[in-house]
């Protein structure tokens, strides 16, 4: 698995290049500090590059991976699915009617508790209308 470790790693680390690279010819802001649309590209290639490079140390200097196991295969089928659902049901739900609940039964089927899943549900959504509404100044319907 190490190699396959480290072809994802290049995979990921040649996507978040690609991504900054892509996101420097995206016009400037005509106002001084505005965050233009450039900023969150280049933060997620940022950030990307960053996971990458340290998925390849982990890779070199971490402890040896486990083997193939399908143990989780259901959670993942059922995130995948319900994934699916909510972009089919975007259009036509209110996002934080929509996301609330997605968050609250995808951080269950990850093995959340109760509480957990339930402050996550309430603080995730907060936080992305915080960061999208107030930062970037991006609408919500």
């Amino acid at each position: 698995m190490r190699y396959g470790t480290l072809v994802l790693a290049l995979v990921v680390i040649a996507t978040a290049i690609t991504m900054v690279v892509v996101a420097g010819a995206f016009p400037q802001p005509r106002t001084l500090g505005a965050p233009g649309p450039a900023r969150l590209p280049m933060i997620y290639g940022t950030v990307l590059a960053l996971l990458g490079a340290g998925l390849v140390v982990r890779t070199f200097i971490g402890p040896r991976e486990p083997g193939l196991n399908i143990s989780g295969a259901p959670r993942a089928l059922g995130l995948a699915a319900g994934t699916a659902l909510c972009i089919y049901l975007w259009s036509m739900l209110d996002f934080l009617v929509l996301f609330m609940p997605a968050t609250f039964i995808g951080v269950r089927l990850l093995g959340a508790g109760w509480i957990g899943a339930a402050l996550t549900a309430m603080i995730l959504p907060a936080g992305v209308y915080g960061v999208f509404g107030m930062l970037l100044n991006v609408p919500f319907p």
